[in-house]
């Protein structure tokens, strides 16, 4: 009797999950909201990619967090989401693109695109250190099944539950995903940001952009009339290359390859923020050397939504 109940129950529970959809992937429910029930951003990220309010969204990994999406929606006339994440690499950022796209097709859809010099100037593609949890956006239903009975999906049908009852506000967590990073060790990595030297010697200034590469010829897989900002974030002034260094010569090649991709697409520009400023070299604009605060995000905000504009056009 009591493996009965303990199977029976299970059943009952797993089917429950599965009926709530508690990450909105919209899959086997007849639920419809689009409520964010969990913080963690790769899955609470799977509803903001199908959200049909949202017609432009922030890709790119944690040095696009600072960016206001409520601001840039304000200011340029679209509806912004985030969808970045920390720590990923230039494969799952694509992914992350491609599916945001492909969910607007047909639809007005812009992107604007976090190229941080960290890893789309390395000369050798990375992997992101943990595995995104792609079945959540797409592949079939049967992995789906397989993967969506966890902990982590069974606190977030609770939150669902409470939400439907109206014993929790639907706005608990905001939907457009910004959320600024702020770590409780902030002094210390801005003394560490102080003591760091500023780089000399990197990575040939002729070695190949591979990451850029692929860039490439995604964009060059979208519609022509999907609009694309790509966006180059700054740091602080002390994490800048030596001038006249083999590191300022690198990204310097960088950017002309980025400039390059630019040119090469229509509805597609460039906002270089990773230059000396008198903002940037305000240590307590930082988090740490490449992570910045609201007076530079204000800042360079500006730039993007000057250049959606002009893409708007």
């Amino acid at each position: 009797m009591l493996l009965a109940v303990s199977i029976g129950g299970t059943a009952l529970l797993y089917a429950a999950v599965v009926l709530l959809d508690p990450f909105a992937t919209g899959r086997l429910t007849p639920t419809s909201h689009f409520d964010v029930t969990i913080e963690k951003r790769m899955f609470a990220h799977a509803g903001r990619v199908r959200n049909p309010a949202f017609d432009a969204a922030v890709i790119g990994n944690s040095r696009g967090f600072a960016l206001e999406t409520r601001r840039l929606s304000a200011a340029s006339g679209r509806t912004f989401t985030h969808l970045t994440q920390e720590a990923t690499f230039a494969g799952d950022q694509l992914k992350m693109a491609q599916l945001f796209v492909a969910a607007r097709a047909g639809r007005s859809a812009m992107i604007v695109h976090v190229i941080d010099d960290g890893v789309w100037c390395n000369p050798a593609r990375g992997t992101t250190a943990y595995k995104m949890p792609w079945w959540l956006y797409e592949r079939s239903d049967l992995q789906y099944l397989r993967n969506i009975f966890s902990a982590d999906s069974l606190r977030a049908a609770a939150l669902r539950v409470s939400m439907l009852l109206g014993l929790r506000p639907r706005n608990a967590l905001r939907s457009d995903g910004y959320a600024l990073w702020l770590p409780r060790d902030t002094a210390e990595l801005r003394q560490e940001m102080l003591r760091a030297p500023r780089p000399k010697n990197v990575a040939a200034v002729d070695a190949p952009f591979p990451n850029l590469d692929d860039l490439a010829r995604t964009l060059q897989g979208f519609d022509a009339a999907v609009e694309v900002v790509l966006f180059m974030p700054p740091v602080f002034a002390g994490a800048l290359p030596v001038a006249g260094s083999p590191a300022e010569a690198r990204l310097a090649a960088c950017k002309a390859r980025v400039a390059a991709i630019v040119a090469a697409r229509p509805n597609t520009a460039f906002v270089d923020a990773l230059t000396d400023r008198e903002s940037v070299r305000n240590p307590n604009n930082f988090i740490d050397a490449t992570h910045y605060l609201d007076p530079v995000a204000v800042e360079v905000e500006g730039g993007i939504v000057a250049a959606v504009r002009q893409l708007a056009r």
